[in-house]
């Protein structure tokens, strides 16, 4: 895979501007600072991996409306395709175009990339000076892991999930732990086992306490039977106790009735019969009397109307013109309305002439013209002043802002240069802590000395007790062989022990020069060692400061950027300015036009322009309205003269000076009085009729009531109405007291049993006596409830104690309790070996990883990071378990990654990033980028990684950033690219 051309629509501060990167697989572009580098790249991992639409806002272009672009790809399967990516089209979604002319969609592409997202991509194919930085940060122990995880794609979410796998498993179970949950719950197993045994040992007291309930039971059984047989007795004594009063009263009934009258014959509701007959006779005879007066009032009134009646010649006529009179009334009233309404409308248009005080009068409303087409046209005019009027104000408060915002940025960018270190002081905390770290090396390297001192001196021992053996060894061999050629006469042997006797003494040369050597080395090891020593309170301050220092940069660039922006904007605004001073000058021609046509207009300002002619409409609609009213006035005038004659020709001279109404209304009530009289004829003569058959109907009714009267008088054997009222008194008094004493029979018997009532009734009882029985009563069961409350306690107590046993769920809780949390800890315990065996699983994939690529990656490393360093390192070493990396130089000593200089760490950083790209690029193609991450290599070593960098090339394409004239000069022109600081380049 192969980046060909890069086309930024907009992104940032590119603007339409296009990368071509097809000259060779290895370019290099060069930009100073702040000319869009770092924008640039995160353009290409946006159009290949897409961002989060918060991430996308901060890219944003400022001078477009359009953020995105297009990358082409050259790729070895399928030849050249284009990936697009524009914010705001299919959410962001990216959509490639092949040379066959398809489109595919983002899965296509992510399809091609193998699954590739931008965070493998950078960690693997990507990386910078900021990476270095985050290296020497490191703690010490810490760097050699670093070196190996950095890059490995998932390594850090491995070392993730390791750590939460330990905390898992610490949280659940330790061996000496009491916070884990196992242990917890074993705690918890032991103390419900305890509550269990003592359960047990509650129940060999059952069988007691059901014995001592039973005798209990039976005595309260007894003391309750007695208790029911005195509260009976006292019951039926305050019985006794609460009759007598009713007793008295019964007798005293007994005595009134005797004293009553024995006859009790009358009618039934003789009183409420007699009462209705009164009640109706009254008022019969009230309307006898009335109506005869009525009869006598009708024949006198009757004679009257008839002698006033005369004969009326005009009364014809008359009834004629009333007919007429309410049309007259009606367009009188009309006419009245239509002159009130002539003179509002005329006060209405003086008004409005008045309230717009522009000069017009009545005659030029008269001739005045005004078009369909003219009130859209003011209201455009009106419209487009406002418009005009509020992009004049927005302009204003857009331009202070942006001045207020640069003065703000421009403080702040003063206050960061004042506040930054000096060159001299940020020199002096970087020499702080380097000599810091050296002090720490110096020290780690003074007692690995000591240790191998110690180690050496018993080596040492063995080294020298193995040379003289074999010295002493080789002597008695060669005695032996030379006695054996002395004994055989034998040459050879001779030869033989000669060789043995010099083997000796060089094995035994070479056990002293060796011991000799190392002994110089140790010392020589010590020698020169110069430590520097500081607190831990300094390196503290001199890392914050440098942080600070650090913060400090990054805020003056992030202003710098801010502070074009705005001078961008303020570009920007000027030219909104003068094209708001030609709207303006092209609107003040169109109203000059209409002060032509309407000379009026110079009195208004133009927001009220379009309110004007709906003025001006409304008074030409008065002035038409006021000339037709005028005409309609007219024409009823005319018709209310023509009637006032006819009505004048019928009015005696007397009443002609009056007005027509009035005239009409002496008319009126001549005819209504003559109409009256007629009318009243009739109603009297039927009056009388009706009034002699009334008469005759009342005297009937009567005449039967009184008859009905006479019948109850009978009835109860008396002659008056007095006598009848005495007897329905007597026999009322005789109901009352039957009915009490019914009562109290009826409530009592209900109580006592009749023969025991009767009783009572004949002897009543003293109440003293009654009471001092209830009492003496009341004070046994007082005892009896005191001796049944406190056996009732007692079997309460037995019973809670029996029911807490039996129906208790303590116990089985308990037991359920105890199984539920033991399945709770098989549980855990299941959970607990799952975490372990995966953790053993994860482990043994970390294993399979390391076999798989690290010994790959590593000799890769080797083989660069000797050439970067001109052979002086000779061999990188895996790094073991809570080790660092090591390297050995050409005379055989290792060395950690800790113990060298910033610099060489660097490049062993870098050699390891090009073998994991190298190693990772046989499976997937992608282009390598490097972002100025040569910072601390000299001259001599930035050509020998270019010369990597351009080998490399022959297989994967890499794109070098860089700001370094020195790097730039190292390239051919063809393959360089060359950023400006400008904003877009069309």
């Amino acid at each position: 895979m192969k980046l060909k051309e890069a086309k930024i629509y907009g992104f940032g501060k590119w603007v339409d501007y296009t990368i071509d990167f097809s000259n060779d697989s290895f370019v290099c572009v060069y930009g100073e600072n702040e000319s869009g580098k770092s924008t640039l790249q995160r353009f290409i991992s946006f159009v290949l991996f897409g961002l989060p639409p918060k991430q996308r806002n901060y890219y944003v272009p400022k001078t477009s409306s359009k953020m995105g672009g297009r990358i082409t790809i050259i790729d070895a399967e399928i030849g050249e395709y284009v990936v697009e990516r524009i914010d705001g089209n299919r959410n962001g979604a990216a959509i490639c175009y092949t040379q066959d002319g398809l489109e595919h969609d983002e899965n296509w592409l992510k399809k091609r990339l193998n699954g590739m997202s931008a965070s493998i991509y950078e960690s693997i194919y990507s990386f910078d000076a900021a990476d270095l930085s985050a290296i020497q940060m490191m703690k010490q122990d810490d760097i050699g892991e670093v070196l190996l995880g950095i890059g490995l794609t998932g390594s850090t979410h491995i070392h993730t999930v390791e750590k939460q796998l330990d905390t898992k498993i610490g949280e659940l179970f330790k061996p000496f732990g009491t916070k884990p949950k196992m242990n917890v719950q074993l705690k918890q197993l032991d103390e419900l086992a305890k509550d269990i045994q003592k359960y047990k040992q509650e129940e060999s007291t059952y069988v007691e306490k059901t014995e001592h309930l039973a005798t209990l039971k039976s005595e309260k059984e007894q003391l309750q039977t007695t208790l029911r047989e005195k509260k009976e007795i006292i019951l039926q004594l305050e019985k006794k106790l609460q009759a007598i009063p009713y007793l008295r009263e019964l007798n005293s009934y007994s005595e009134q009735i005797k004293d009553l009258p024995s006859d009790r014959s009358f009618p039934e509701n003789g009183l409420s019969r007699l009462a209705s007959l009164n009640e109706k006779i009254l008022p019969l005879q009230s309307e006898m009397a009335i109506l005869k007066q009525d009869d006598e009032k009708y024949v006198n009134e009757r004679t009257q109307i008839e002698s006033e009646l005369i004969s009326d010649s005009d009364g014809k006529d008359a009834q004629k013109l009333l007919a007429q009179k309410q049309t007259f009334l009606n367009q009188k009233h009309q006419l009245n309305k239509l002159n009130e309404e002539i003179k509002q409308h005329d006060l209405k248009i003086k008004n409005q002439l008045n309230n717009i005080n522009i000069g017009l009068t009545n005659a030029q409303i008269e001739t005045l013209q005004l078009p369909f087409h003219i009130e859209k046209k003011w209201n455009d005019l009106k419209n487009n002043q406002v418009k005009l009027d509020m992009e004049l104000e927005q302009l204003a408060e857009e331009e202070q802002e942006m001045k207020s915002k640069k003065a703000y940025l421009q403080d702040e960018l003063n206050k960061c240069k004042e506040n930054r270190l000096s060159v001299k002081e940020r020199s002096d905390f970087d020499e702080k802590i380097k000599k810091h770290h050296e002090t720490a090396f110096l020290t780690k390297l003074d007692q690995d000395t000591k240790q191998k001192r110690g180690k050496w001196k018993k080596k040492q021992v063995t080294i020298e007790k193995r040379s003289q053996n074999v010295l002493l060894t080789s002597f008695v061999l060669m005695a032996i062989f030379l006695a054996i050629h002395f004994i055989a006469n034998t040459n050879n042997l001779i030869y033989v022990a000669i060789l043995i006797f010099v083997i000796g003494i060089i094995y035994w040369s070479r056990g002293k020069i060796l011991i000799k050597n190392i002994d110089e080395l140790i010392r020589e090891t010590n020698e020169g060692l110069k430590s520097f020593s500081f607190t831990d309170a300094e390196i503290e301050e001199a890392n914050y400061f440098i942080s600070k220092d650090d913060d400090l940069k990054n805020n003056e660039r992030l202003i710098i950027d801010q502070l074009r922006n705005i001078d961008i904007q303020l570009l920007q605004f000027h030219e909104k300015k003068e094209s708001w001073s030609y709207k303006k000058n092209r609107l003040q021609e169109q109203i000059e036009e209409q002060y032509q046509l309407y000379p009026f207009l110079r009195e208004v300002e133009i927001t009220f322009w379009p309110e004007l002619f709906h003025t001006l409409k409304n008074l030409l609609a008065l002035h038409h309205d006021r000339e037709d009213r005028k005409s309609d006035a007219a024409s009823l005038t005319e018709k209310q003269n023509q009637f006032s004659q006819k009505v004048s020709r019928l009015i005696n001279e007397t009443e002609k000076n009056q007005s027509t109404e009035q005239q009409l209304h002496f008319l009126q009530q001549k005819v209504k009085a003559m109409k009256d009289k007629q009318t009243r004829l009739s109603q009297l003569s039927d009056l009388l009729h009706e009034n002699k058959e009334r008469q005759q109907h009342l005297v009937e009714n009567i005449n039967t009531y009184q008859n009905k009267i006479k019948q109850l008088y009978h009835m109860a054997n008396v002659n008056d109405e007095e006598s009848f009222y005495k007897k329905a008194n007597d026999l009322e008094r005789f109901e009352q007291l039957q009915i009490s004493i019914n009562k109290i029979n009826a409530q009592f018997l209900s109580i006592f049993k009749s023969e025991e009532w009767n009783h009572l009734i004949h002897s009543i009882p003293k109440e003293s006596v009654l009471e001092m029985e209830i009492q003496n009563n009341k004070a046994d069961i007082e005892k009896i409830e005191n001796k049944i409350e406190n056996i009732r306690q007692q079997i309460a107590d037995f019973h809670a104690d029996l029911l807490r046993m039996e129906t208790s769920e303590d116990y089985s809780r308990a037991m359920y309790q105890f199984d539920l949390e033991k399945n709770k800890l098989n549980d855990m315990a299941r959970e607990w070996a799952v975490l372990k065996t995966a953790k053993e699983t994860l482990n043994e994939t970390k294993r399979c990883y390391r076999n798989k690529y690290l010994n790959r990656v590593i000799d890769r490393t080797t083989v660069y990071f000797k050439e970067l360093t001109g052979g002086r390192y000779m061999h990188v070493y895996i790094p073991e378990e809570n080790m660092p990396f090591l390297v050995e130089t050409t005379d055989h000593i290792r060395y950690r990654v800790n113990e060298l200089s910033q610099g060489t760490i660097n490049q062993l950083y870098v050699s390891l990033r090009l073998a994991i790209s190298e190693v990772m690029n046989e499976e997937k193609h992608f282009p390598f980028i490097i972002d100025d991450a040569f910072v601390h290599f000299d001259s001599v070593r930035t050509s020998r990684i270019l010369k990597i960098l351009q080998k490399q090339s022959s297989r994967q394409q890499i794109i070098l950033f860089t700001c370094k004239q020195e790097i730039l000069d190292c390239f051919n022109s063809e393959n360089v690219i060359e950023l400006k600081k400008m904003v877009s380049n069309v």
